[in-house]
């Protein structure tokens, strides 16, 4: 028997800002992710992901970040989408910070 987390549910997540986000749910629970797609200033691509709300409320202080990657050319969703499901899955997490 497959007991592999898998994504069953998928939204667009509305932004005030620049950052472009979807919100995925997973067959495990019922709790939603935030994943992230940004570029800061003076800083290379990164892809994130963050416990959030069915809104896509996210916690975005410092320390939150559930997975943080750096990548040298603007990741797809699906990339990211990848490392979220290899974490939930047992992998290590990636926490990579934002250059001040």
């Amino acid at each position: 028997m497959n007991n592999m987390i898998e994504i069953t549910k998928e939204k667009e997540m509305n932004s005030s800002t620049r950052v472009e986000g979807i919100l995925v749910q997973t067959n495990a629970s019922k709790q939603w992710y935030g994943i992230t797609i940004f570029q800061a200033a003076r800083n290379p691509w990164m892809g994130r992901i963050g416990i959030c709300s069915t809104t896509g409320k996210m916690d975005l202080s410092i320390g939150s970040e559930f997975f943080q990657k750096r990548y040298a050319s603007k990741p797809t969703f699906e990339e990211v989408k990848v490392e979220l499901l290899a974490v939930l899955n047992g992998a290590e997490t990636t926490i990579e910070n934002i250059s001040y």
